[in-house]
């Protein structure tokens, strides 16, 4: 039994994200593979939908391989000749056996000499998949199936980046919270946490956050050396919490930055597949730059 959708990505970017958006993801992939298939795919994989009479057919969810009226192509004219193509003086009249279509706004009218019914033979976009029931994905040649799964397993790939950067800097912002108001007037590292953000998150430099959190602790170190008394009595173990918690940091920044680099490194792996898959599609050298 083939595995399900939602399976597939996970094997190979891991499991721990929402199926809900594999299903968006999916869908996106797969309209990009439509989008670009070749006119023996669309031949194949079409199905037919009727146009009605007057009111035409909105287009905007199918990819069009042909236009039929009573069993012959039609032509495509331009939005603005349905007078000319439906008039009986005009050398652009439709008939039964040239017939002709036109899409105004993303509706697909057709027309034999007048309005007439017509069929519409394409691929329909897929507006809904769901990743954790279904194995195939309709309308997508199964040569081309496994591109939509890497389309949607670099979209996981950089929503996991997102998150480790949301949760290391969760992480940052929150060990503030462990020192009381007091302390906090009198040790103020605040400007220094916020530095450490960036560099973590923004600038991704683990080296610069490392030399960061000893420059903390260099101040928490002298905080402790200077102050005296009572207070030094009353706030010394949430200091001493401060500082372990800074070492704890330390540990996490360096796994983040472990993780990311190994996360970058798969979503080069899986564009690079991705993209050599396409071109191989479409006839194009590898490593070119199709999108």
């Amino acid at each position: 039994m083939a595995n399900t959708l939602k399976v597939q990505i996970d094997n190979l970017i891991g499991s721990g994200l929402a199926s809900t958006l594999y299903d968006d993801w999916l869908v996106a992939g797969a309209r990009t593979i439509v989008d670009i298939l070749k006119a023996e795919d669309l031949e194949r994989h079409s199905s037919s939908v009727s146009v009605p009479i007057t009111t035409g057919l909105s287009v905007s969810g199918y990819r069009i391989w042909k236009v039929l009226v009573g069993g012959y192509d039609c032509l495509q004219y331009p939005a603005g000749f349905e007078t000319q193509i439906s008039d009986s003086g005009s050398l652009l009249r439709s008939s039964a056996f040239t017939p002709g279509y036109i899409i105004n706004a993303g509706t697909l009218k057709t027309y034999n000499g007048s309005n007439c019914a017509g069929t519409l033979i394409g691929i329909a976009y897929p507006s809904a998949i769901d990743s954790s029931t279904v194995e195939d994905i309709v309308g997508v040649p199964e040569n081309m199936h496994h591109a939509v799964i890497l389309y949607s397993s670099i979209q996981g790939r950089i929503k996991q980046i997102s998150s480790l950067a949301d949760s290391i800097a969760t992480a940052i912002t929150a060990t503030l919270t462990t020192l009381p108001t007091p302390l906090v007037s009198s040790l103020d590292v605040s400007s220094h946490l916020t530095q450490l953000e960036t560099y973590v998150v923004t600038t991704e430099d683990i080296e610069l956050a490392t030399a960061k959190i000893n420059e903390i602790q260099i101040i928490i170190q002298n905080w402790l050396q200077n102050t005296a008394g009572e207070v030094k009595i009353e706030l010394e173990q949430s200091v001493l919490k401060f500082n372990a918690e800074l070492e704890q940091m330390k540990t996490k920044v360096a796994s983040y930055m472990q993780q990311t680099q190994n996360y970058a490194l798969g979503l080069q792996q899986l564009q690079s597949e991705y993209h050599g898959l396409i071109n191989l599609y479409l006839g194009l050298p590898q490593g070119g730059e199709k999108q």
